[in-house]
């Protein structure tokens, strides 16, 4: 997975309207067969620590596509409670807003673009307690550089589509044509993904959390093997006491069968620095901020 570091201009918002002033590309290491999941700065898994996880759908999602918002309902309940994971629900958001650390997750459609997204078509922005991985907020922001539609059930891309990778770059250029609409579904279910603490996969085409997918294709609104053995391993908890009982697995297990996430850690204290990570086009940008709730000024940093 390629890292992507950024300095970022001093007294930027949570919405992440920044000004870049330098880069710098290097590499990740990836196992090639099998699930990725996110990790703190000290190694500890990034997830939630509580049970279920509320959801609001902005308003500018209703531009996407007509039933656009059912289909994001339908996305959250691909995750929902799988393996331990954490129940997600969702509902309407009574007013606009903007992607910030203000506790409430929120899905939102950027109709003319987000440039922290760059050419990805969405990204996901978590806030998360770098001293226990405990996430604290999630966003979703849909890169509306792109055209979607929630497509019927089934529906298979054309032979000379193009996959769009999450670091955005793909052989054609697909951008807002009629007749190139990615599924609303299967996109916001990979994000939800990496709301939960799922990185990309690279190699299992199967996956939810596969890094490309192509416009047309609607064959991938379900978990695979290698999805939920990532959610798993993040939330499954073996039954506690005595005795031989267990859990029923979870049927998502024989189900057959985008996009990334931006990570902001948060120390314990009220003035404790942080890092915050870009998987926006499947790019990991660290961006130092203190991680005050009032959003304090940013400074840049380097690992």
């Amino acid at each position: 997975m390629r890292v992507l570091k950024l300095n970022i201009a001093p007294w930027v918002a949570m919405c992440a309207k920044s000004i870049v002033v330098g880069c710098l590309l290097s590499f990740w290491a990836h196992d090639a067969h099998a699930y990725e999941v996110k990790h703190t700065e000290q190694g500890l898994p990034v997830h939630w620590s509580r049970s279920d996880v509320a959801f609001e759908i902005d308003p500018t999602v209703a531009q996407m596509a007509p039933g656009a918002e059912a289909a994001v309902a339908a996305a959250a309940q691909v995750w929902s409670g799988a393996d331990g994971a954490p129940t997600l629900s969702t509902t309407p958001a009574a007013s606009a807003s903007q992607p910030a650390f203000d506790g409430k997750n929120v899905v939102y459609f950027a109709a003319h673009g987000y440039v922290p997204a760059g050419r990805a078509l969405a990204i996901t922005i978590l806030t998360y307690n770098s001293a226990t991985g405990e996430i604290l907020d999630a966003d979703v922001v849909i890169n509306g550089h792109y055209g979607f539609d929630v497509l019927p059930s089934g529906s298979t891309a054309d032979p000379g589509a193009q996959p769009i990778a999450n670091d955005g770059t793909a052989s054609g250029a697909v951008d807002g044509k009629a007749g190139a609409e990615f599924d609303v579904q299967h996109v916001v279910a990979h994000e939800f993904g990496h709301t939960l603490g799922m990185s990309d996969e690279l190699m299992d085409q199967s996956a939810m959390m596969y890094l490309a997918t192509k416009p047309g294709d609607a064959t991938l609104r379900a978990l695979a093997v290698d999805d939920l053995d990532g959610i798993s391993k993040l939330y499954y908890s073996p039954p506690s006491g005595h005795g031989c009982s267990l859990a029923p697995p979870d049927p998502r297990r024989h189900a057959s069968g985008s996009a990334g996430a931006w990570s902001t850690p948060r120390n314990g204290g009220n003035f404790a620095s942080a890092i915050a990570l870009l998987f926006a086009a499947g790019m990991g940008v660290r961006i130092a901020r203190r991680a005050e709730p009032r959003r304090l000024p940013v400074r840049s940093s380097r690992r």
